[in-house]
């Protein structure tokens, strides 16, 4: 009964319990075992008595009175029919939609014909999201998890595949072991701990994202690390807060003409703090016959200067911060870090060159590439692009040509058809100072064309639209337009929760 209904017997509750950020990163707890929460409530109420065992058993059997009845009945038939019962057909059967039709949620005594008061109504909706929720979060979402692997697709935006374990070690076990391969060395794991637990970043873990041919490499450095304080484990900051600074610090000095490494910070000391940005929401749909009138919406948005600026805050937000934005109120919050180019640079090496994943037991070192997932992952690809973009592009950078990149993404647009075969020939010998590599079958063209191996890139449709980046660009009037292929409809929506919510009580 606990499980079920905590908010009934005063434990932690997601309706109306706080979370605690040291124990979790996510927005709930995670309720799978109360044990911990039941056994503090017990010795709170008990006191010096939490040692009777006599005192225990009686406690153990206390049921709130709105609980005693169908409620208490119900619990058994659920334990009792759990391995016989069809759990479908017992949802449709005790559940039906209109929640005055649901027996169980009735006071001892009452009947179907008895008027329901607002509070009485209020009291069964109340118990009866606390059963929805125990129905999903400790039931459903396990069973599914223990049976499947489930994940989205680089290919079909938000829809949701569910793999059986063993085909998914199947298609992931050769995608693994090319990553073993290529991407990381192993480390010994003796080692590796200590290097741990003696510097602030951690360790990542990496999932597979299927795409429509092979996988993609996903490593999650936003992941709160577990961390022992005070003889206590908690939640420490995550690799991407860890690198923060690094990442405001270099934002800072991304105006500047960078050169060399070194130039990403052109000054001994930065002053990096945060600021709330204040918003409305706009007004939401009327829910069950009532207007929600939603809390503002409050963010937490880094700002770095130089640790010498003393200009003030209000200034600050005149001069930089708030641009454009409408109704919107901005508040110091006093959280400031004096960080040196010395220490930043440590760590911006210490996460590049010993960036620590963790697959199944092992330890590896990324040993190729910038680690993907973190916060300076797009700014250091574009430094490093940038200068491929100096040093070997350089013919493509004239009057006759334009060359534009989204990150990893080129695209020339040029008037010189020998620049065009150039590029081709150029970018597809690979250039592994920049740690770039081009395949042939990732490249297309709108004429004919062959890499220097002989390859053949393949052309663009006959309808002269190009694609690139999700948009269509006319190779004779070089009009852009949004790509007309969508992918297959979903049923989404942009409150999924209140939704859930509406139609439940409907």
């Amino acid at each position: 009964m606990r499980y079920i209904f905590p908010r009934q017997f005063g434990l932690h509750n997601v309706f109306t319990s706080k979370v605690d950020p040291r124990e979790t990163a996510m927005p709930f707890m995670d309720y799978t075992l109360r044990e911990k929460d039941i056994y503090s409530r017990m010795c709170r109420e008990l006191g010096s008595e939490a040692t009777n065992a006599e005192k225990i058993v009686k406690w153990k059997q206390r049921t709130p009175k709105r609980l005693r009845g169908d409620a208490v009945r119900l619990v058994e038939k659920l334990r009792v029919r759990n391995q016989r019962c069809s759990y479908m057909e017992m949802l449709r059967h005790y559940a039906p939609i209109e929640i005055t039709k649901i027996a169980w949620l009735r006071p001892p005594g009452h009947n179907d014909d008895t008027k329901i008061s607002n509070s009485d109504m209020s009291k069964r909706t109340e118990m009866f999201l606390e059963f929805v929720y125990w129905l999903f979060d400790s039931f459903l979402i396990p069973l599914v998890r223990t049976n499947f692997h489930v994940t989205e697709s680089n290919a079909h935006r938000n829809r949701l595949f569910y793999f059986r374990h063993d085909v998914w070690r199947l298609l992931a076990e050769p995608a693994l072991l090319e990553l073993r391969t290529n991407m990381f060395e192993e480390m010994p794991t003796e080692s590796t701990e200590r290097l741990l637990s003696a510097r602030q970043l951690g360790f990542s873990n990496i999932r597979l994202l299927p795409k429509r041919q092979g996988f993609r490499t996903i490593m999650n450095l936003k992941r709160r690390q577990q961390v022992m304080r005070y003889g206590t484990t908690m939640l420490g900051r995550s690799i991407n807060a860890v690198m923060t600074p690094a990442f405001n610090a270099i934002t800072y000095e991304k105006s500047r003409l960078l050169r060399m490494i070194d130039s990403l910070m052109s000054i001994q000391a930065y002053k990096t703090g945060k600021h709330v940005e204040i918003s409305p929401l706009p007004p939401l749909q009327r829910l069950d016959g009532k207007h929600v009138d939603p809390m503002p919406l409050k963010k937490y948005i880094p700002h770095t200067d130089a640790a010498t600026d003393i200009t003030p805050f209000n200034q600050l937000v005149q001069d930089r911060l708030a641009g454009k934005k409408a109704n919107t109120i901005f508040v110091n919050t006093d959280l400031q870090r004096h960080e040196t180019k010395d220490d930043l640079m440590q760590l911006l090496q210490e996460h590049i060159e010993r960036n620590v994943v963790k697959i199944g037991k092992r330890f590896y070192r990324q040993k190729t590439g910038i680690p993907q997932g973190s916060v300076l992952s797009s700014i250091l690809c574009n430094f490093f692009y940038a200068q491929l973009e100096r040093d070997v592009l350089g013919f493509a950078l004239d009057d006759d040509s334009l060359l534009l990149r989204l990150l990893d993404d080129f695209l020339l647009i040029s008037i010189n058809e020998e620049y065009a075969r150039r590029f081709v020939r150029v970018m597809h010998n690979d250039h592994p100072e920049y740690g770039v590599v081009i395949k042939p079958s990732k490249s297309l063209a709108n004429f004919d064309v062959m890499t220097e191996e002989g390859t053949r890139i393949s052309t663009s449709g006959s309808d002269g639209k190009f694609p690139y980046c999700g948009v269509c660009i006319d190779t004779t009037t070089l009009e852009i337009s949004k790509k007309t292929e969508r992918p297959t409809k979903t049923d989404l929506t942009k409150m999924p929760g209140q939704t859930f919510h509406r139609k439940a009580l409907k």
